[in-house]
């Protein structure tokens, strides 16, 4: 299976670090006969009822009409097999937390010896963390050094760490739909299972294997809640809540000097 767009970017980052809002449409069902949905609780979206791609493009659909979003999850790379060996090994875990939306969110990572924080608002970025966290994030060596003995928000050079280091990481958003929408890929399937606890599951394959596993809320819009995901370049396991909900960030003063 050729590795997704969004996994390749993500294992370079590693390598780098040593229901509804009102314009939503109606679920219409397209795996069954109109006539044998059987729904009794309204608050229901149905999701069940669709085919599995038309169920993932309301999922996606669903996720982008949402502003706010909180995200935890872990993204490790998968090395080569060592020589003599068949199977490929794990290497550097990325573990992240994001809260907000695409334009104005707080994330946190720790990779290997790096820790950090990142606050973004449009194209103005900062970052609080370790000495190795804040020059991987692209502080030269006498930043690094007042900003990690104060664990102070130092300000970032434009765009460099949120579109160059860690890419879909810091996206919720657009981590589902680059992690399960493969570009040219003519194979992809995506099935459902059963609902259960008011949450479907889609599994979702291209070519020869799948690529992820998306649970959904069956309640509301469906929007998800965990996605699993691997290729040949690394595993992803990733949480998703509070989606809407605005999670009231902190504004560090550095912000407006930044820029």
């Amino acid at each position: 299976m050729r590795p997704s767009r969004a996994l390749l970017l993500l294992a370079v980052a590693v390598t780098l670090t040593g229901c509804a809002g009102s314009g939503q449409a109606l679920v219409v069902p397209t795996n069954i006969p109109l006539d044998q949905v059987e729904i009794d609780d309204p608050a229901r979206n149905g999701i069940e009822y669709l085919a599995g791609p038309d169920a993932l493009d309301s999922v996606i659909l669903a996720s982008r009409e949402q502003r706010w979003v909180s995200m935890v999850g872990t993204f490790t790379e998968r090395l080569p097999a060592p020589e003599g060996e068949r199977d490929p090994v794990n290497g550097l875990s990325v573990a992240v937390e994001v809260r907000g939306s695409s334009t104005d969110y707080e994330a946190t990572l720790t990779a290997g010896k790096l820790s950090g924080a990142v606050r973004v608002q449009d194209d103005v970025a900062v970052a609080r963390g370790n000495a190795a966290f804040l020059a991987q994030a692209g502080l030269d060596a006498d930043a690094v050094a007042v900003a990690a003995a104060g664990a102070e928000w130092a300000c970032l050079p434009t765009g460099r760490f949120a579109v160059a280091e860690w890419g879909s990481l810091l996206d919720p958003v657009g981590l589902i739909s680059d992690l399960l929408i493969v570009e040219g890929e003519s194979e992809i399937s995506v099935s459902t299972g059963p609902v259960v606890d008011d949450t479907l599951s889609l599994v979702v394959g291209a070519g020869p294997g799948p690529i992820g596993s998306l649970s959904v809320s069956a309640i509301g819009a469906p929007l998800p809640t965990t996605l699993d995901a691997a290729d040949a370049s690394g595993l992803g396991s990733f949480t998703f809540s509070e989606w809407g909900v605005d999670p009231k960030l902190e504004e560090p003063s550095s912000l407006a000097s930044c820029g």
